[in-house]
C-alpha cells in the first residue's frame, strides 16, 4: 500500500507492516496566473502578507462568518482570503481584505507571511512544500490529525472552527512573534524538496512487480 504524504508524518513510534510505503507527496498545482500575479504584487507592495483558504469547506452562511471576520480584522493590517468553496464574500475594506477566487497554492503562498487553512490533506502538503508558519482551523475528518501533526513538527498551532473569526488575528499575532515557526517550516521545506513522491512511488511499483514474477517462477516450477 502506497502512502502519498512525507515520510515526515511517519511518527517515530508508529509501528507499520511492511507491506505499507510512504513515498512522499504526489502534487499536482494549477497552472500560474501572470495576471493573478500582477493583483497580488499590487497589493501587498512586495511585501509577505496572512493568507486564509478554507479550500473545499462549504458554509450555510458564508456572509456572516465574513462579517465576523470583517469586524475582528485590525484596521491597516493586510490579508488574502481565498474564497473557495464557501464563496466567502468581499465584505469590509478592499485595500486590506483581498478576496481571490481558485488559483495555484505554489504561486499563491509565495505571497504569504502565514497561512491559516482547514487542514485538508492537499493543503497541508502545499503549506509545508511553501516552509511558511501555518494556523489550522479543522473542520471535519483527518483535519484535525493534519493539525496535530502541524503542531508535532513544530511549524504552527490550531484554532477552533467556532470562534476563528474572532481569534485569527490574535492567534496570527503569535504566531508570527515566535520565530520559531517560521525556523522549523524552512526546514521542513528542506526536507521535502529532497523527496521524490512520484519516483518513490514507481521504484515502489516496480520492486514490488519483479518480486512478484520472482515468486511465480518459483512456485511455476514446484507444480507437479
Amino acid at each position: 500500500m502506497l502512502i502519498p504524504v512525507s515520510t515526515l508524518l511517519r511518527r517515530p513510534d508508529a509501528h507499520l507492516e511492511d507491506r505499507f510505503h510512504f513515498v512522499g507527496y504526489c502534487r499536482w498545482q494549477a497552472a500560474e496566473s501572470a495576471a493573478m500575479e500582477v493583483s497580488l504584487r499590487a497589493f501587498t507592495q512586495g511585501q509577505r502578507v496572512p493568507v486564509v483558504t478554507f479550500g473545499s469547506m462549504v458554509y450555510e452562511n458564508a456572509g456572516a462568518y465574513m462579517e465576523r471576520f470583517v469586524r475582528a480584522w485590525p484596521r491597516g493590517r493586510k490579508v488574502i482570503f481565498q474564497r473557495g468553496w464557501a464563496q466567502f464574500p468581499a465584505l469590509g475594506h478592499p485595500d486590506e481584505i483581498k478576496v481571490i477566487e481558485k488559483m495555484s497554492h505554489d504561486q499563491l503562498f509565495q505571497h504569504a507571511s502565514a497561512v491559516v487553512h482547514h487542514g485538508g490533506a492537499g493543503t497541508t502538503a502545499s503549506v509545508l512544500h511553501a516552509g511558511v508558519p501555518q494556523i489550522v482551523v479543522p473542520h471535519i475528518g483527518d483535519q484535525s490529525f493534519f493539525a496535530g501533526e502541524v503542531e508535532r513538527l513544530g511549524c504552527g498551532f490550531r484554532v477552533a472552527r467556532k470562534h476563528w473569526p474572532e481569534q485569527l488575528a490574535p492567534a496570527l499575532e503569535r504566531l508570527l512573534a515566535q520565530p520559531s515557526h517560521a525556523t522549523r517550516a524552512a526546514e521542513v521545506r528542506q526536507f521535502l524538496a529532497q523527496e521524490n513522491g512520484p519516483a518513490r512511488a514507481t521504484q515502489v511499483l516496480e520492486e514490488f512487480v519483479a518480486r512478484f514474477k520472482r515468486n511465480a517462477g518459483r512456485n511455476a516450477q514446484t507444480l507437479p
